[in-house]
């Protein structure tokens, strides 16, 4: 009974007394990626590692990777919407990716990393502002109610399209009510990107069920595809990720890394050349010859709210 006792009281000092922010590494600092043809300033931590959730407070090798991946198939973005899952406190990929795609949408489920996230999208939209007055670019800004987007015609950075929007949104893997929430506000994606999101076992069927969901909400749900950025850590998430994306009517495949990379090592970013981990490329997409790909998806999952973000 005493330690029942002792259990329950220690479970109210831990609701009213525990602070996570006192674990939490907020120093930011700016950092440059250099690709071909373009550069991207982003604010994220200095730290080699992180506690408490914080790991969206580092850009990872594999952002990095999956980045290049995105600047060297640009074309593969022209004129689509994207969104990044999981996008962490940077936003890499997705904010190389609104260079060249319609619309993108950078969304994590974690509140501390989302602010730096939307600091992060709101300093590239007054980088633009600022090379437009230097005439660098053709591109525009405007502001509709509590959006901000890029607007104009081209820019040197290769961005095109009459109306852009580049913004930043909280999003819950798994929760109906915060994928539909994203497709109310008028977002059709058909480019998901997604940099290290499969770490943990328990995430993988949340995210594939809000994957699919926006396939199948994409203006062309055939043609979506989720480009993810992976890292192997455990055999057994990664073989519930083939198996479970199968089993919801989705093909797996892999994009060689010489097909967007340089074919000399000596070239590539520092971050990839240096890195211990094997970074993988792999295209998620709706299988037809697989029976109910185009099933609605089911989403009552509401339990990863609030919990820890997956990486």
């Amino acid at each position: 009974m005493r330690t029942s006792l002792l259990h329950s009281s220690l479970e109210d000092e831990d609701e009213y007394f525990f602070n996570p922010e006192l674990f939490m590494n907020k120093t930011l600092a700016p950092v440059t990626y250099r690709f071909p043809g373009l550069e991207q300033t982003v604010w994220a931590s200095s730290a080699s590692s992180t506690d408490h959730d914080q790991t969206g407070e580092i850009i990872w090798p594999i952002s990095v990777f999956l980045a290049w991946f995105v600047v060297s198939q640009r074309e593969r973005f022209r004129d689509h919407q994207a969104i990044e899952l999981g996008a962490g406190c940077a936003g890499l990929p997705g904010l190389i990716a609104s260079r060249f795609a319609s619309d993108v949408l950078l969304t994590d489920g974690n509140d501390s990393v989302l602010e730096t996230l939307k600091r992060n999208v709101a300093e590239m939209i007054e980088q633009e502002k600022i090379e437009e007055k230097r005439g660098q670019s053709s591109t525009s800004i405007s502001r509709s109610g509590d959006s901000t987007a890029l607007k104009g015609t081209t820019s040197s950075n290769g961005s095109r399209g009459s109306f852009k929007r580049v913004e930043a949104s909280s999003l819950v893997w798994g929760d109906g009510k915060s994928a539909q929430a994203i497709v109310d506000d008028g977002w059709r994606p058909q480019i998901l990107l997604g940099a290290d999101i499969v770490c943990w076992i328990d995430f993988v069927i949340p995210l594939l069920q809000t994957v699919k969901f926006f396939f199948l909400h994409a203006r062309e749900p055939l043609q979506a595809v989720l480009y993810l950025g992976f890292v192997n850590r455990a055999n057994a998430t990664e073989r519930l990720l083939f198996t479970q994306a199968n089993a919801m009517g989705m093909l797996v495949t892999r994009i060689p890394a010489e097909s967007f990379l340089p074919l000399d090592k000596k070239d590539w970013p520092t971050e990839l050349r240096d890195t211990t981990q094997k970074l993988e490329l792999l295209a998620i997409s709706l299988d037809r010859t697989v029976d109910g790909f185009d099933r609605t998806v089911c989403m009552d999952n509401s339990g990863m709210i609030g919990r820890a973000t997956p990486c």
